[in-house]
C-alpha cells in the first residue's frame, strides 16, 4: 500500500504555491480551529508525534498572531448557540492518553493552556507504561485547564465490529466512571475512523458531543457527533502550514456524498453543493490517494468529483479548498473529509 505522506506533502504545495497574498486573520463564520495530538518526542511513531520545540513553537505562534486558545466546553456552548468565540479561536486536544504528554506539561501549566486528553483506559488498568497512569491522571486533573475526555477503551482502529464498538464504549465509560466518579461528555473516534452507525452508538450512549480527524474548521453547522479536526504530526510542523490551518475559514457545503465515511467501492463517486456561489471560482479538491481532481460541475453550486483509477489505500482524505482576495488579504477556505475503505472491498481487491 503506498505512502499518504507524498500526496500530503503535494497537496501542501500545491497550496502554498498558488497567488501569495497575506492570510486573512479574521473569522467571519464563528469558527474554530480543533487540533489533534497524540505523542510527543516519540519519534518512532512520526505519523502520531510531534516534537516538544515544535509544539511549544506552535503555541507561541498562536500567542504572537492574537490567537485564542478555548476549551472544549467553550467550544460545544457556542456551536450549540449559547455563547460566542472569539474572532481567533483555537483548541487543543490530545488522543489516547499516551505518557510521553506529560514532557510537554510543565509548558502548558505555565501557560495555563487549556487542553482536552481523550482517554484510552483499558491500557491505563493494565498499567502500561507508554500510557497515562492513574497517578499521572489524577495529578493532571487537578489543574483546571486540563480536562479529559473519552475514546474507545483499547484505541484499536475502526472495524466495522458494532457488538465491539459498543462493548469498547461501555467498558470505557466504566473505567472513566470508577476513575471520575462522574460522567463523560466527549467522545474521540480513534484515529478519526468512525461510520454513520458507530457515531449513531456515540450518540445514544449520552455524549454531548464527538470529534474526528477531518480537516476543517469546525463552525455552528458542523456535524455535533463529527466535529472536524485538523491531525498534527512532525512530518507536517512547518510553519507555513500550521499558519495556513489556523487562518483557515469553514468552506460550507452541503449534501456531501457519500455520505457515510466508510466507503464501499473503490472507485467512488464523491460530491457536494456549495452553500456560497463566490467559492466556485477558486475552488480545488484533492485527494490523497490521487492528487488535484477535475471539478464537474452539475449547476452553479453543485459539484461531482470522479477518482482518475480505482483507490489503493485504506485511507483516503478528501479536501478541497477555496479562496477570496479582499484589498491584498487572502481568506482561505478549506472542507476536508476522512473516508475509509470498508475491510471487505480492500480484502476483495487484495485477493484478486
Amino acid at each position: 500500500m503506498k505512502s499518504m505522506r507524498p500526496m500530503r506533502f503535494l497537496f501542501l504545495l500545491f497550496i502554498l504555491a498558488l497567488p501569495s497574498a497575506s492570510f486573512a486573520q479574521e473569522n467571519t463564520a464563528q469558527s474554530v480551529i480543533i487540533l489533534s495530538y497524540q505523542r510527543v518526542d516519540e519519534p518512532r511513531y512520526p505519523d502520531t508525534n510531534i516534537q516538544k520545540d515544535q509544539f511549544i513553537n506552535q503555541m507561541e505562534t498562536l500567542t504572537s498572531e492574537g490567537y485564542e486558545i478555548v476549551s472544549l466546553d467553550t467550544v460545544y456552548a457556542a456551536l450549540n448557540g449559547n455563547g460566542n468565540l472569539p474572532q481567533r479561536a483555537v483548541a487543543i486536544t490530545f488522543d489516547g492518553g499516551y505518557k510521553s504528554v506529560m514532557g510537554i506539561m510543565p509548558y502548558i501549566t505555565e501557560h495555563k493552556i487549556p487542553v482536552t486528553i481523550f482517554l484510552a483506559l483499558h491500557p491505563v488498568v493494565q498499567d502500561s507504561p507508554q500510557f497515562l497512569d492513574e497517578r499521572n491522571i489524577k495529578s493532571l486533573r487537578k489543574k483546571k485547564f486540563i480536562t479529559f475526555g473519552l475514546t474507545t477503551h483499547n484505541y484499536a482502529r475502526f472495524t466495522g465490529d458494532t457488538v465491539k464498538i459498543k462493548e469498547q464504549i461501555n467498558l470505557s465509560k466504566s473505567a472513566y466512571r470508577k476513575l471520575f466518579d462522574e460522567e463523560p461528555k466527549y467522545f474521540a473516534y480513534p484515529f478519526g475512523e468512525y461510520d454513520n452507525v458507530f457515531k449513531d452508538i456515540v450518540e445514544q450512549q449520552s455524549f454531548v458531543a464527538a470529534f474526528a480527524q477531518h480537516s476543517s474548521p469546525a463552525y455552528k453547522d458542523s456535524d455535533i457527533y463529527a466535529l472536524p479536526r485538523f491531525a498534527m504530526s512532525e512530518a507536517y510542523a512547518n510553519l507555513s502550514r500550521f499558519q495556513l490551518i489556523i487562518s483557515a475559514e469553514p468552506l460550507q457545503l452541503e449534501h456531501v456524498t457519500p455520505d457515510n465515511p466508510v466507503l464501499e467501492s473503490l472507485t467512488p463517486s464523491f460530491g457536494f453543493t456549495l452553500v456560497k456561489s463566490e467559492d466556485k471560482p477558486n475552488l480545488s479538491c484533492y485527494l490523497s490517494d490521487q492528487g488535484h481532481l477535475d471539478l464537474i460541475f452539475l449547476d452553479k453550486k453543485r459539484v461531482e468529483i470522479r477518482p482518475t483509477a480505482p483507490l489503493t489505500q485504506k485511507r483516503v482524505r478528501l479536501n478541497c479548498t477555496s479562496f477570496i482576495d479582499t484589498d491584498g488579504i487572502r481568506s482561505w477556505k478549506w472542507f476536508g473529509r476522512l473516508f475509509t475503505v470498508s475491510s471487505d472491498i480492500m480484502a476483495d481487491d487484495l485477493s484478486s
